[in-house]
């Protein structure tokens, strides 16, 4: 049986540039097993309050302890930029188990 682990955060080394001025507006949801299944939204849970990050700053964590998100199993955690005229657009997604 899979170990449960407590996400606590995400660390971006770079901001990518999704912005016509640069940066991102970035965050995150995260799916169990096949990808479907989708736990956590930070978008939902931030109640659309994204932060801007600009694309000169090194590092960016964003902070998700305070949601107690517990993942086991095969781990897909998909990042988007929030925009304020469309819908988000899909930066990029990777797996752990």
């Amino acid at each position: 049986m899979p170990a449960t682990y407590h996400l606590r955060a995400v660390r971006l080394h770079t901001v990518p540039n999704f912005d016509v001025g640069g940066g991102s507006d970035p965050f995150f949801d995260v799916r169990l097993g096949d990808g479907k299944q989708c736990i956590f939204n930070m978008l939902a849970a931030l109640k659309g309050k994204v932060k801007h990050y600009p694309s000169k700053q090194k590092v960016v964590d964003l902070d998700v302890a305070p949601f107690n998100i517990r993942v086991k199993g095969d781990v897909k955690i998909v990042f988007y930029d929030w925009d304020a005229l469309g819908s988000p657009d899909k930066m990029f997604h990777f797996w752990f188990n």
